[in-house]
Order: C-alpha cells, then structure tokens, then sequence
C-alpha cells in the first residue's frame, strides 16, 4: 500500500502545514517505500507556465477584487493538483491521499480512480478555510466567497473516507458547523515533531521572548508590542525576537517606534529552521487571535522553553497554565505584562516550566507516538478496520 501526501503548499517553507508534512514523512514509510509528496509546484513544464501565469493573474487581480483572488488560487492550484494526483493514481493499487487541506481532499477524491484509493483530510485550518482567508486580510466576513467556501467544505468533507483532527477543539468546532461530519470516521492526533535532544542551558544575555508567525492581523503581533510597552510602564523592559515577514511587518515596525520600544524588538524577517531559534531565548510569546494547535509551541515545548500564550482555540491542549507556562489575556497588556514579568524575572520558575515544558512535549507531541497513532489510522482506514 502506497501513502500520497497532497497539499496546495510546495515542500519547503515556513507555515504550519509544511512543518506537518515534513514531520509526518518519515512516518509513513511502508516497507521501505517513501510515500509521495504531490503538489502543483512539481509538475510538469506545462503546470509550472499555468502556474506562473496563474500568479500574474492573481497580482492583477488582487489590486481590484482580493476575493477573486483567492478564487482564482483556490481553483488553480486545485485543478493542477488534481492533474498531477491523477498521473500518479492511475498505477496505483489500495493506497491513501493524506491531503493537508479541503481544496486539495476534493482534488484527491475527483482523481481517484475508485473506492479503493481512500482520501483522509487532516483539519489544520482554523474554523474554516474561509476564516484563514479573513485572517489574513484577503476576504471579507460573510461575503459571496467566504459563503462559497463554507459551503464547499460542507459538501465535500462529509464525503472524506477519513479526517484527522489535530485538536479536540477543531473537532468540536466542525461538529457544530457540519453536523454531517460525524459519520466519518476520525481520531484526534495532534501535531507532532521528531525529538531535537537539545541542550537546555540558556546561553548568558539570552533574548527574553521570541515569537515566531507570519506577520498578519491574526497573529496580533501588535499586542505583542503593547505587552513590551506595558512591561516599561512597570519599570522593567523585556526584549523580544520576531520570526516571520508578512503584510503587517511595515505597520508593526512603526508602532515599535510609537510605542517607544524599537530597542526591545528585533524584527528578523524569514529564519531558515526557526525553531532552533528556541534555544537561544528564554521564552515563547505567542498572542494569535486564533488558533487549532500552533506547531511554534510544540516546537518551544521540544527545546524545554515556557510559553506566555492566550486560552483561545486548541492552544489549552497544548499546555497547562502554571505548569510549562502562563495563560496571558488577550485585552489587557497591562496585566500580560505582569504575569510575564513575575514568571520571566524568576530563575527558578522559569527552570521548572522549562523541564515540565519537555515534559509534556515527550508525553504528548512526541513524533515516536504520534506518527506511529496516524500511521495505524490511515491503514486502517484503508483495510476497513475503521467503520
């Protein structure tokens, strides 16, 4: 049995969904044969012109209709996945297509070549796909396409032979919003990463907090900033490392300046393996809106670092407050601030919430358990040992 990863993503990068994929490889190895990785980047040469001019289209497009836009990448890359899917399963015999979102569950299903090939989502986004659009500043709430996606992801993901879900909170979320959902068989597995074995000595004059994320409205970055701004009011100034470009880097560095704490901040744009960047910091500050399991935490709690996080989404499965970190409000940096003071400015604490964080990381997002969980699950699902 063969095991296919489909994604709209390439291989390299620095989301959540290609740390995933890339974790997840190595674990689906099947009698010594790797499974294969398909996406619309690889193609032939006539994929790679539709695509480049797909991307031509889109930046014209997105200056006057940012909704079209997502259309248009939605449906290109989709068509093209479906292309390359089709190649690859027509010489397959009982296999499974993991795909890492809804557009590409569909292309899998529409290039199937039969009932015997089975298709298993795992649900990384956050409410819907079209709520990760909002986020990200390319759709508007509740309008024609934002509708349009919601209801392709509640016809289409009732029909999956399986869905991995990667938080409790993401399956309850879809429950709710498709009820159909429930009668696809599933299993709650979260993100996982193979085990750094890192040294957790912090290096002297070690950087305080690093948050790491693309720079979006989602991300709240800004709040970031506030806290740091709210930690001088109190007398105490924390330094912090941002990982990550996007469209609110401009904004965010202007507000460092109005906020009066551009020496506190280090903006360093994209970091080839961020998350080794854990070990050179004495803390994870993490202040989304949103959240299904942040990979970025599961990657702090594997180098034994605290994390100073809001309650909000799956991220209370990730750790426990006043164990391997601190709950933080989202409204309120003052307060932020001060939690974070009296854990940060505490050796002690910081020492014990930084064993607790391995901890839990080898107890719970252990690749070695993880992988083994998801590996079992997609060939039962195949075998028909699931119903």
């Amino acid at each position: 049995m063969t095991f296919f990863i489909a994604s709209l993503l390439q291989w390299n990068g620095t989301t959540g969904v290609q740390t995933h994929v890339r974790e997840v490889f190595p674990f689906l190895k099947q009698n010594d044969s790797d499974p294969i990785f398909v996406c619309p980047h690889d193609g032939n040469l006539l994929d790679r012109i539709i695509l480049t001019f797909m991307l031509i289209l889109r930046k014209l497009t997105a200056r006057f209709s940012p909704s079209f836009e997502v259309l248009l990448y939605r449906w290109g890359h989709g068509w093209i996945l479906k292309r390359r899917l089709r190649s690859f399963l027509a010489g397959a015999d009982d296999c499974v297509i993991y795909a890492q979102c809804p557009v590409s569950s569909k292309a899998a299903r529409e290039a199937r070549f039969g009932s015997h090939q089975k298709v298993v989502l795992v649900v990384h986004f956050n409410i819907s796909q079209a709520d990760e659009f909002v986020g990200q500043g390319r759709l508007g709430q509740n309008g024609a396409v934002y509708r349009f996606i919601q209801k392709m992801e509640s016809e289409q993901l009732p029909l999956l032979d399986g869905i991995i879900f990667v938080s409790e909170f993401m399956r309850e979320i879809l429950y709710k919003r498709i009820p159909s959902v429930k009668s696809v068989p599933w299993k709650v597995i979260p993100n996982f990463l193979a085990d750094p074995k890192v040294c957790f000595a912090r290096p002297v004059g070690a950087t305080e907090l690093l948050c790491v994320g693309t720079l979006e409205s989602r991300k709240n970055q800004i709040y970031a900033l506030e806290i740091l701004a709210a930690a001088r009011r109190l007398g105490s100034a924390l330094s912090l490392t941002l990982i990550g470009n996007g469209p609110d880097r401009q904004m965010l560095e202007a507000a460092s300046l109005r906020l009066g704490v551009a020496d506190d901040v280090r903006f360093l744009g994209f970091v080839a393996n961020a998350a080794e960047s854990f070990q050179t910091h004495r803390a994870c500050l993490h202040v989304a809106r949103i959240e299904n399991l942040p990979i970025t935490l599961i990657e702090s709690l594997s180098r034994g670092v605290p994390i100073f996080a809001p309650a909000v989404g799956g991220i209370p499965e990730v750790f426990s407050d006043g164990i391997e970190g601190r709950f933080i409000p989202l409204n309120d940096p003052d307060e932020a601030a001060q939690i974070i003071l009296k854990w940060i400015l505490d050796s002690q604490v910081m020492a014990m919430a930084g064993r607790a964080a391995y901890q839990r990381f080898r107890d719970k997002f252990s690749g070695e358990s993880c992988g083994a969980m998801l590996k079992q699950f997609l060939i039962n699902q195949q075998t028909g040992a699931l119903k």
